[in-house]
């Protein structure tokens, strides 16, 4: 069985970052307390901060980050075999926006799947991926993540409840993609992975409106995003220590011996909800601060720029961890860099 390498990585945020003093003016002086609690420092958006219209579409972003990672990969676009795309914030509920970012991409024909997920996505489409290079269907796949959160902010911010302008300041636009490939190189790739949805029995902790089975569509009018913080401060803590726990018995490897370690929020917010791993803080790497949360994106943004900046090289050992507040899922993909 081949092994499955990331050969190729890209990302796209859209416009000029939205700093919390351009944001807190915007809204009357109000809201860069909120953005100084979870550490965040600027956000990108689609959403034009003066007029309030959308400058690009999910699929816009998601091409732009796919092509620079099928370039990063040295491949042409018609080579890709798969394209499996992960968001929360798709252009339409049908046609699935995956054909709209094929089309994009000039590729003919391909097999295409969309994911209906937020920050698990990285997680959940590569593995996704890997089994159908490992069994040899296919030989290359390109797997993006991409969100327009932006969507559920008002142009009118004036008069917005403290959750909602709480929100404005945590939540970013982006996209980020990887080109799958199989080689026959068996210590380098994606190694061991684990997604696992622990939320039955729990109330959603962040709800993004407009499907029909009418589950917070009283934020539809107009669309807002609905996030109960004190239960994901509460389930966030959960799910970190089943993380910690698992993740030595998963994979037989101590936290130790990762080069890199992917964090799904900023160090200083993580070591205040769990002080044991201070002793990891020179391993960690997260984009947050600088972006904003980016739902399915993150992780693929995070491992674009580690791969760009040279920050990570042939040989080393990343562990990418996701945690999801919307119903309650964790994730992990250990992979060996080459």
């Amino acid at each position: 069985m081949r092994s499955v390498k990331i050969v190729g990585t890209g990302a796209y945020l859209p416009g000029k970052p939205v700093s919390n003093d351009e944001l807190e003016k915007h809204l009357g002086g109000i809201g860069k307390y909120y953005a100084e609690l979870i550490t965040i420092k600027q956000r990108h958006w689609v959403k034009s901060l003066q007029t309030g219209e959308l400058t690009e579409k999910n699929s816009d972003l998601a091409a732009k980050a796919a092509q620079r990672a099928i370039a990063d990969a040295g491949l042409a676009a018609n080579t890709i075999d798969m394209i499996i795309m992960t968001t929360t914030t798709p252009d339409c509920l049908c046609p699935s926006t995956v054909t709209f970012v094929q089309e994009q991409l000039a590729i003919p024909e391909c097999f295409a799947i969309e994911v209906n997920t937020s920050c698990p996505g990285f997680v959940q489409g590569l593995s996704i991926a890997a089994q159908f290079i490992k069994n040899g269907e296919l030989d290359t796949a390109l797997v993006i993540g991409s969100e327009v959160q932006s969507f559920f902010f008002q142009p009118d911010f004036a008069g917005n409840r403290r959750e909602d302008i709480f929100n404005m300041f945590m939540f970013g636009d982006g996209a980020g993609s990887v080109v799958l490939k199989g080689v026959d190189e068996d210590q380098l790739g994606i190694g061991s992975y684990r997604v696992n949805s622990c939320g039955a029995g729990q109330e959603p902790g962040i709800i993004l409106p407009g499907g029909t089975g009418l589950v917070g569509n009283d934020y539809l009018d107009p669309p807002r995003v609905y996030q109960d913080f004190a239960k994901v401060k509460q389930m966030g803590i959960v799910m970190l220590e089943r993380l910690i726990e698992e993740i030595p018995r998963w994979t037989g490897l101590a936290f130790e011996s990762f080069d890199k370690i992917v964090l799904p929020m900023e160090l200083s917010i993580l070591l205040e909800l769990m002080p044991k791993l201070n002793k990891l803080k020179d391993k960690t790497f997260s984009v947050v601060s600088r972006t904003g949360y980016l739902g399915s994106a993150f992780s693929f943004v995070a491992l674009d720029e580690l791969n760009r900046q040279g920050i990570i090289e042939k040989g080393q050992r990343l562990l990418v961890i996701n945690l999801d507040a919307s119903k309650w899922m964790y994730s992990y993909m250990v992979i060996n860099w080459g």
